[in-house]
């Protein structure tokens, strides 16, 4: 535009046949960065979770699909972490479905401030969320991540209903050591993350490469 905006528009080009002169072209322009705009918001709401803002399971399906892939070109490895939160449902029954809402949008907040700009957190639904760490050098790396986690989603929670506590519950798989495609990962993920809902919670399990468990 005049003022330097940039814009989108739609170019439409017509030749204009005149006998004997010199060959015309008519060029139509018609701004179209409204509908585009209105396009990329109904994309983004496909694959976004509408209360937190996080990809959906939908838009993970693919993140996983291309981390794997990623990682297979390059020989890099990766972590799959499916995370549950213990005792939401008590925060939900006291102080009502707002001060849920407030607390997932939260835990949303704290997720995304645990990880690194190009790794994945992603909400399955309801209490579950879920989150790839790319590129990890060690095991260790993975641990420091999932200790970080569970210690900011132990930290009060201060509502508008007032104060509430949590945790959570985490399970963690490996690429390509517990699982060389999706459904191999998210099945070691998902039993590692249910022996620690089975036991103590408030804790992580990590698929360990003897077969017994890391957990913290």
């Amino acid at each position: 535009r005049k003022n330097g905006e940039v814009f989108i528009v739609w170019l439409s080009i017509s030749r204009v046949a005149s006998s004997g002169q010199p060959r015309r072209f008519v060029a139509t322009l018609t701004d179209i960065t409204r509908s585009k705009q209105l396009e990329e918001e109904l994309r983004h709401r496909a694959y976004h979770d509408p209360l937190t803002d996080l990809p959906n399971r939908a838009l993970f399906g693919d993140r996983l699909r291309v981390a794997i892939s990623q990682a297979q070109r390059h020989g890099r490895s990766f972590a799959l972490c499916f995370i549950d939160l213990d005792s939401f449902k008590p925060v939900n029954d006291m102080h009502g479905h707002a001060a849920g809402d407030e607390l997932l949008v939260e835990t949303a907040r704290r997720l995304r401030g645990c990880m690194r700009a190009a790794d994945t957190v992603a909400r399955l639904g309801g209490d579950e969320f879920a989150a790839i760490l790319i590129d990890v050098g060690s095991r260790y790396e993975v641990e420091e991540v999932a200790a970080r986690i569970v210690a900011d989603i132990a930290r009060p929670f201060d509502l508008e209903a007032g104060s509430v506590s949590i945790s959570c519950s985490m399970g963690i798989a490996l690429f390509p050591e517990h699982g060389a495609d999706a459904e191999a990962l998210q099945h070691s993920a998902d039993a590692e993350l249910y022996a620690v809902k089975e036991s103590t919670r408030n804790a992580f399990r990590i698929c360990a490469e003897s077969g017994a468990d890391a957990s913290a």
